[in-house]
């Protein structure tokens, strides 16, 4: 590929080299100098204005994430004061599972029908024929109080409106 390049601009670099060599040797060295500055002007311009550009940029982001922290910062006592100091963590309990799953299943009033452990971080659920409201509530408090999320969700909806029976697995 160079080659063909090479062959293609051929006569125009000959004609050029020709040119360049019938100059005085001031005229070929000015002509030198102003290369250089001409080749050091397009690398500052295509190479180290962009490069700072982007620099400035990221510090004018870094800036800005910096003043929004402090601004969090002072604001975290208002908040705590707002919410008694009781600000609400999403901490996984310690408690195993399959009480937690019950206790949020009664605390919905949900009825277990079966349930199977796959280890420590799985369990299969089986519920029938309970209200579809108390259902969408009991997996929304299992994701948000206990960490406890919805890997596979099968559902069936028997014959009264608004009741359905399902086949869950939740895991940590």
């Amino acid at each position: 590929m160079l080659e063909k390049l090479q062959q293609k601009f051929e006569p125009q670099l000959s004609l050029v080299s020709a040119r360049f060599n019938q100059l005085d040797a001031r005229d070929q060295k000015a002509l030198l100098i102003l290369s250089a500055v001409l080749a050091l002007m397009l690398v500052y311009a295509f190479v180290w204005l962009p490069v700072a550009e982007k620099n400035q940029n990221a510090e004018r982001g870094r800036d800005a994430k910096r003043t929004l922290m402090e601004w969090m910062a002072s604001k975290e006592v208002e908040a705590k004061a707002a919410t008694g100091g009781k600000a609400k963590t999403n901490q996984r309990s310690s408690a195993p599972m399959i009480s937690i799953i019950n206790q949020s299943a009664q605390q919905n009033e949900i009825t277990l029908k079966r349930f199977e452990p796959e280890g420590d971080a799985k369990l299969r659920v089986w519920v029938e024929d309970v209200p579809f409201n108390n259902f969408i509530l009991w997996v929304q408090a299992l994701e948000t109080s206990h960490q406890v999320h919805v890997s596979s969700l099968s559902l069936d909806n028997p014959d009264q409106t608004g009741r359905i029976s399902a086949k869950l697995i939740l895991n940590r």
